[in-house]
């Protein structure tokens, strides 16, 4: 009998007890992070961001920095050119024990592209720690800080996630030739067991990342008062 209900307890913990602990664990995806660079969008299925929903130029969305602009990319399922930023939120939920010891992205390559790039100029440095991911091979580097153009080494992703505290982490996801789905898979151990967390960009969608010179961008423009300008 003592057996029996070990091997019970066991086949318990497999089904409910991952689930449990995952839930002391809460990853949040909240937004752009506040660096001066603006995105640049790839839009699918069109030869002129005129063909878009909701004409950007006559409305007041044509801040680049404001939610009707990023409402506007949304709707019309805009794309970010070469890097995918996002800020993460990591916090631990009651009394338990959370270390963040890992994490990759996968990815799968999209293929037949086709549409047009809306393009800013840039801005300055990225201030902050963050976290670094090649989707090239799925590598994750954690990134210190330091002065605008000086090297700076990676750390190990490793975080002691305190009782009701946060961590919160910049992400800059790059691609190389091909244009990218993909999401985040991040490895925590909690209470001795390890489990994986999975970050996507909504629950009903991954990330998508398209490189700058896709093949299928078939024209480049910037927004100005006056309208859209091909460059």
């Amino acid at each position: 009998m003592e057996v029996l209900l070990v091997l019970i307890g066991a086949a318990a913990d497999r089904l409910f007890g991952g689930r449990l602990r995952s839930s002391r664990v809460s990853v949040t995806l909240v937004g752009d992070p506040p660096y001066s660079r603006l995105a640049n969008y790839f839009f699918p299925d069109v030869s002129h961001p005129s063909e878009l929903k909701h004409d950007l130029h006559g409305s007041t969305s044509r801040d680049a920095y404001g939610c009707s602009y990023r409402s506007w990319v949304n709707a019309n399922h805009g794309a970010p050119l070469h890097m995918t930023a996002f800020e993460l939120v990591i916090q631990c939920v009651g009394d338990h024990n959370v270390v963040l010891v890992g994490g990759r992205a996968v990815s799968t390559v999209i293929g037949n592209l086709r549409g047009v790039s809306v393009v800013h100029p840039s801005g300055g440095p990225i201030e902050s720690d963050r976290l670094e991911i090649n989707l090239e091979n799925g590598e994750l580097l954690c990134i210190p800080y330091s002065a605008p153009f000086e090297p700076t080494e990676p750390i190990p992703l490793q975080y002691q996630i305190e009782p009701s505290r946060a961590e919160s982490f910049h992400v800059y996801a790059s691609v190389g030739s091909e244009a990218l789905s993909w999401y985040l898979e991040l490895d925590f151990v909690i209470d001795g067991k390890r489990i994986t967390k999975t970050v996507t960009q909504s629950k009903e969608a991954p990330f998508v990342t398209v490189p700058f010179d896709h093949p299928g961008i078939v024209a480049e423009y910037q927004q100005t008062e006056a309208g859209w300008v091909r460059v």
